[in-house]
């Protein structure tokens, strides 16, 4: 068997010592023996416990070759899903009658939260993943009856509970009832909003980290429309080889935007790209924004990429690559207004439940660890479509503090002082 920790400290705190304490109360005969240089138990009857680690990506090389029959993850939110793909493969080289298979355990959050949601939670399967080799089972802090019985508040109200209803033993339900007494769940409960629904509850949606917390599909996602002709329409887009990502946005007149369209496909190249990109843009929308790097010329053409979307009568608009303004600007279009009665208001852009792809981007992106006004670029498949976002909301916001209209003030109550001494100094010493 191997067990998997994201470092050798994480290991051996977890692990390691846990394991010498257990094993150190077994009879001398069947005392697994620990070897330190190579991080492995070895029982009496040859069977063998490795504990490994894999903070980097390079780290998995370590893992080539290997096999065994039961793998466990620890923590698997912390992985990469190419890590967590390497370390999987270990599973099912060796030929036996154990059952070959293997454990992850998690909670939400963290840069691994995108594949362990999409495999386990959504179900949402891809290549040759089978279905059904997958199964999620949640636990809670009241499942776990070895933790709650070391906690002397909780025992004490568990067992009052218990009286009350006449049971003798304390059971999951039981402790369900008697949870809130818990100094465990006493400390969850006083985390951040976010941290709290994901590591008590549960909740895949919200977690710690997840830079736009205030997403809410509720009342970001609506249902389509028929979008009037006199609403203004424009798009944004960003292109990569590993995905060309287009957004179309309708604003109406009192300024509320809707993402009515969106079209997203791998490894197209530019010419490939022009051509999907006018066969989806149905309306012939003209206001295109791009980022800057496509105005890049190439040493293969001399041309920019701008140059040639143009030359298939697309003219792009340049936006502002300013990440941490952008993605501000973003987070103003999707706040959630409270009116003066405390009731949620409609959001100033929401998204056509047609638009897939940036509805399930949105909650996933995370903060970045080094830069906390900034969305890392990891899970970066699900940066793409949120990038075009940027782009858009980076330039509409731009040009609405530009268009702002001034107070009136006929009599110049808010015009600045000139420098009189300042002047008169200046004069005089010229």
């Amino acid at each position: 068997m191997l067990i998997v920790r994201r470092t050798l400290n994480e290991l051996r705190e977890n692990h390691t010592l846990e394991f010498e304490k257990e094993y150190a109360l077994f009879p001398a005969d069947i005392r697994p023996t620990y070897r330190d240089g190579t991080a492995e138990f070895w029982y009496p009857t040859g069977s063998r416990l490795k504990l490994g680690y894999c903070k980097d990506e390079g780290d998995v090389t370590q893992y080539q070759g290997q096999g065994y029959d039961v793998v466990f993850v620890d923590e698997a939110t912390l992985f990469s899903e190419t890590q967590f793909y390497w370390i999987d493969m270990c599973v099912g080289r060796r030929e036996g009658v154990y059952p070959q298979r293997t454990y992850i355990t998690c909670n939400p959050g963290g840069p691994g939260h995108a594949w362990v949601k999409r495999r386990f939670i959504d179900r949402d399967f891809i290549r040759e993943e089978d279905p059904d080799e997958h199964e999620f089972i949640p636990a809670y802090a009241w499942d776990n009856l070895a933790m709650l019985l070391k906690d002397k508040a909780f025992v004490k109200e568990a067992e009052k509970v218990c009286k009350e209803r006449g049971v003798k033993k304390i059971t999951p339900e039981i402790a369900k009832l008697a949870i809130n007494e818990s100094k465990y769940v006493k400390k969850l409960k006083s985390l951040p909003d976010a941290l709290r629904e994901a590591m008590l509850y549960g909740r895949w949606d919200v977690y710690a980290g997840q830079y736009f917390s205030e997403f809410d599909p509720d009342r970001h996602v609506i249902k389509p429309f028929r979008i009037p002709d006199t609403w203004e329409k424009s798009v944004a887009l960003d292109y990569g080889l590993d995905m060309f990502a287009v957004l179309w946005f309708a604003t109406d007149a009192r300024g509320y935007s809707y993402c009515y369209r969106e079209f997203r496909q791998k490894d197209l190249n530019i010419p490939q790209a022009q051509d999907k990109f006018r066969r989806e843009n149905k309306e012939n929308v003209k206001k295109v924004y791009a980022p800057p790097d496509m105005w890049n010329r190439r040493q293969d053409t001399g041309r920019s990429m701008a140059e040639m979307f143009a030359s298939c009568g697309t003219p792009l608009i340049k936006a502002s690559n300013d990440r941490i303004a952008g993605w501000a600007a973003v987070k103003e279009y999707i706040e959630i207004p409270v009116n003066d009665a405390g009731e949620k208001e409609q959001p100033m852009l929401q998204f056509f439940d047609t638009c897939g792809g940036i509805i399930e981007d949105m909650p996933l992106l995370q903060s970045d660890p080094k830069k906390p006004n900034d969305v890392s670029t990891q899970p970066h498949e699900h940066t793409h479509s949120p990038d075009a976002l940027r782009y858009w909301c980076s330039e509409r916001h731009m040009k609405s503090r530009l268009t702002e209209k001034k107070k009136p003030d006929p009599f110049n109550l808010n015009r600045k002082p000139k420098r009189v001494v300042n002047d008169y100094l200046m004069k005089g010493y010229n």
